[in-house]
């Protein structure tokens, strides 16, 4: 279907007790970043999320990262996925979007942007590391509702989309 772009950029800050909510659930405490289909927005915490990953991961490590929320919104909003995809099969394909985008940004076409395909990218590859799921059985998993997948999957997935192009994203399923 027609693709209908993110329309909220939400920046929050979860170390502030009167963090907004967003998306009917309190962002205070929640360090992470999201894209929420209801209200078709991403939020991002600024507060612990960006200082953390920028001093681990480097400068390009929220870019990373919102690529990944953006590969929610595009599978979502283009009709790619729907609910009823396994978790693990979007954040795979959320993963090699990112790559996509990021292959995009180091090639010299952002106007924002750069990424050398060395440090910059070793450190963007090192932030998917660490945001990993634990190895564990398909039972443990779904029961505690880890589905980005282990390091080599998170790796595999960005390959895919750093190397190749988004039909190959949109291809990924569940065998993958």
């Amino acid at each position: 279907k027609p693709f209908e772009p993110v329309e909220t950029l939400v920046s929050y800050d979860s170390d502030d007790p009167n963090s907004p909510e967003v998306c009917g659930e309190s962002t205070a405490g929640l360090v992470n970043a999201f894209f929420c289909l209801e209200d078709n927005l991403i939020g991002w915490d600024r507060g612990v999320l960006v200082p953390g990953a920028s001093k681990f991961f480097g400068e390009m490590a929220l870019v990373g990262v919102l690529a990944h929320e953006y590969g929610h919104a595009i599978q979502y909003n283009s009709g790619i996925l729907d609910d009823s995809a396994p978790v693990i099969v979007a954040e795979q394909q959320a993963d090699c979007f990112a790559g996509v985008y990021l292959r995009w940004v180091a090639a010299g076409h952002s106007k924002r942007f750069e990424l050398s395909t060395g440090d910059g990218l070793s450190h963007v590859l090192a932030g998917l590391l660490y945001i990993r799921d634990q190895l564990k059985t398909e039972r443990a998993a779904k029961a505690r509702g880890n589905a980005h997948g282990s390091a080599l999957d998170r790796i595999s997935a960005f390959q895919i989309g750093f190397a190749g192009n988004v039909d190959q994203c949109a291809a990924i399923d569940m065998e993958d």
